[in-house]
């Protein structure tokens, strides 16, 4: 064997290697998530309280299809799912106007309804996506053009009962587009 084969013959040798281990040394070292499950419980108790703030990482940003019913009224709406790769117990809380969930490897907070009652007028507020991701939690809020004047009603969402109300009030219902 000459020099000059000896030389190609360790940088060959070098060079497989270096792939070897380039596909190997990942499997060997997990990589650590991006977010850990309490920090997703801490936005999520944030989020019940209807504030703005920044998320622990940015966020995905997922709208499913929900119906709004304010007595015999009814509002094609939205639920917003902010969403983490996370490992996480298999989980799920209320919080009101936002939802904590878990499934092993993503949680996610999950947009209801919020409703506000002030005595003669009821604010009924859903929530709608605003963009593809989010890094922080912001709300736009815009007010539906309908607006109806409603005795002894109930607000039922997604169809569970979250309100019910005797007497008359005026309703507004609005949209909060989520983004940030």
């Amino acid at each position: 064997m000459t020099p000059y084969s000896a030389v190609i013959l360790v940088l060959v040798s070098a060079v497989v290697v270096a792939i070897l281990l380039s596909f190997a040394l990942p499997r060997l070292y997990p990589r650590e998530a991006p977010i850990r499950f309490d920090s997703v419980r801490e936005a999520a108790l944030a989020a019940a309280q209807m504030r703005e703030f920044r998320l622990p990482v940015p966020a995905v940003v997922v709208e499913l299809p929900a119906e709004l019913r304010v007595g015999d009224v009814v509002f094609q709406a939205s639920k917003v799912r902010l969403v983490w790769e996370c490992p996480s117990p298999v989980y799920e809380e209320d919080y009101g106007a936002w939802l904590l969930g878990a499934n092993g490897t993503h949680a996610w907070i999950e947009s209801r309804v919020y409703v506000k009652d002030e005595g003669g007028v009821l604010r009924i507020y859903f929530f709608a996506k605003g963009g593809e991701r989010a890094a922080r939690l912001s709300y736009d809020i815009e007010e539906l053009p309908l607006r109806a004047v409603l005795r002894d009603c109930s607000v039922v969402f997604d169809s569970a009962e979250v309100y019910r109300f005797e007497g008359w009030r005026e309703v507004r219902v609005y949209r909060a587009r989520v983004g940030g």
